[in-house]
């Protein structure tokens, strides 16, 4: 009789799923994966692996998040902050007056969202943006869409140091504010034109 070089008939090999390798083998079996980990940019979810959620990734019209461009699939937001979780849209108004922000961003609708489910941003929500611009222009610049601030675009008026709008109002009527080029927090009379984004919780 001749000893067994190994205990690999008593192993079993983990399945390792999408977007994962092995980790680690058996101590007693080196051909076979005891355990498994999520391949760089993603993290575990149950027994898969899934696109790792940060600022800048996209969200796409089936619910589903990313952080690539993929050819099947809408991106709709792209992730401002995981904490609060806050997304914005890829669509930025920049025609509207005060006075019509509201109303635009509670009727904005995306593929796979329905009217009322944006706001317009608070005061603290574009201080997130502002404070994420750089990575948020980044994932605008790869969707092909302009970025924030007027860096693609400057307008002839603002500059790069565009007005955008929030959702919030002055005791006197006026309307808060930040100039996104500086962070400067303001307001203006709500007749004035400026930039709204479109915000939601994912």
């Amino acid at each position: 009789q001749k000893a067994y070089a190994d205990n690999c008939r008593n192993r079993t090999a983990v399945s390792i799923p999408s977007n994962a390798s092995c980790s680690s083998y058996y101590s007693d079996c080196s051909s076979k994966c005891s355990a498994w980990k999520c391949n760089s940019g993603y993290e575990k979810s149950g027994n898969s692996c899934i696109a790792a959620v940060k600022i800048g990734s996209y969200i796409y019209s089936d619910g589903s998040i990313g952080n690539e461009i993929i050819a099947n699939k809408t991106i709709i937001a792209i992730i401002v902050d995981t904490s609060s979780r806050l997304a914005m849209s890829l669509e930025i108004e920049t025609s509207k007056d005060g006075t019509e922000t509201d109303t635009f961003c509670k009727n904005f609708t995306t593929q796979g969202t329905s009217s009322g489910s944006w706001s317009c941003p608070t005061m603290n929500d574009l201080q997130l943006i502002y404070n994420n611009k750089s990575i948020l222009n980044n994932s605008l610049h790869n969707a092909g869409r302009p970025r924030l601030n007027g860096e693609d675009n400057i307008d002839p008026v603002y500059g790069n140091n565009w007005r955008y709008w929030s959702s919030e109002m002055t005791n006197y009527g006026d309307r808060r504010a930040m100039l996104l080029g500086d962070g400067h927090i303001t307001y203006f009379n709500n007749s004035w034109p400026g930039y709204t984004i479109p915000v939601r919780k994912y």
